[in-house]
Order: structure tokens, then sequence, then C-alpha cells
């Protein structure tokens, strides 16, 4: 029988496997997927630090498969590049745990709004010096790659929203299941519907 614990980073895992998949899929705007948005959230709500790692790697994994992708080593600086959200969700975990307060603070915003900026940030530097090292599109100077981190700008805005809105729905999700839904804005705003008498 597992522990309550694991059967719920268990079922989590699952859950956030099935979105990231069926996410990546879904959306056909280049960098704008929920991998790096689930690759924080899994590094803040995990309490196994190898399920918030493994997740994001599985769903690459499940994504790419029988697709025609890039090299290896640059889908390895990609990877690492998503890791990047599962040290940041670590490191604020204490910050942002959801169902640890009874309301969700102005802090956990910040550090998960903060945590989702930096992480576009530095998904955008070693994906960009992972093309720049590995793809031979670039020579390997200074200059080159400084062409290469100003040909993925276009990139980063993307991934810069996309990420925003993917934390905004996970970390929101999460916070209204967790904490009491008669407190919740979710459900207060039900109650006060028009369409209920």
């Amino acid at each position: 029988m597992l522990k309550s614990d694991l059967r719920r980073d268990v079922l989590l895992f699952c859950g956030l496997l099935v979105f990231g998949v069926i996410g990546a899929a879904w959306v056909d705007i280049p960098n704008v997927n929920p991998i790096a948005a689930i690759a924080l959230f899994g590094g803040v709500v995990f309490g196994r630090a190898y399920l918030a790692i493994a997740c994001p790697l599985a769903i690459i994994g499940l994504t790419i498969f029988g697709q025609a992708v890039a090299s290896w080593p640059i889908q390895l600086t990609i990877a690492a590049g998503l890791l990047v959200g599962v040290c940041a969700g670590r490191l604020v975990r204490h910050r942002a745990m959801l169902g640890s307060a009874s309301r969700i603070t102005r802090s956990a915003i910040v550090a998960v709004a903060a945590s989702s900026l930096a992480c576009s940030l530095a998904f955008y530097v070693v994906s960009n010096w992972g093309w720049w090292q590995f793809s031979g599109f670039y020579p390997p100077t200074v200059a080159g790659l400084g062409a290469c981190l100003i040909s993925g700008l276009p990139f980063l805005f993307n991934t810069l929203v996309g990420d925003l809105c993917f934390n905004a729905t996970l970390f929101g999700l999460a916070a209204a299941v967790v904490h009491n839904p008669i407190k919740s804005a979710i459900w207060t705003a039900f109650k006060a519907a028009p369409f209920r008498s």
C-alpha cells in the first residue's frame, strides 16, 4: 500500500504528464507550451525531487517521439534549460506552498511570478547557447553567440508569455483545489452568479 503522500505525488505526476503532453500538442505557437511551467510547479509541489525532475523529462520524451528533432546535444541543452525550473521551484518551495496557509500570500505570488520570469530567461540563454554550440549555424565566436541570442529574441517573448500563462493556470488551479472551497474566490463567484436563485 502506498503512503498517502506518495500516492498524491504519483497522481499529480500522472495528471501533469497528461496536461503537458496535451498542452504541448495542442498549442501550435513556437516556445509556448506547459513544460517549463510544469517543471517550476513540480519543483514547488512534489515532495520528492526525483518526480519533479522526471515529469518534464517524460513530457519531452513523449512529445518529441517520432518527430524530426534537433541533434541530441541540442535536445540535452533544452532539457537542461527546462530543469532550471525544477531547481527554482525547490528554492521557492517554502514561500509558495499552496496548502500551508489559509490564503495565498502576496509573497507566494511574487515568488512564483519572479521564478517564472527567471526560468524563462534561463531557458532562453541555455537553449540558445546549445544552438550556438551544437547546430553549426553560427560561428564559434562571441559574435556568433550574439547573433544566436539576437535571432532567439522573438522566441523569448513567446516563452515569457506562455510560461506566465501556464504557471498562472497551474498555481491558480492548485490554490483553488487545496484551499477551503468556501473561502475560495471561485466558490464565492459561483455563489454570487446571477443564474443561482
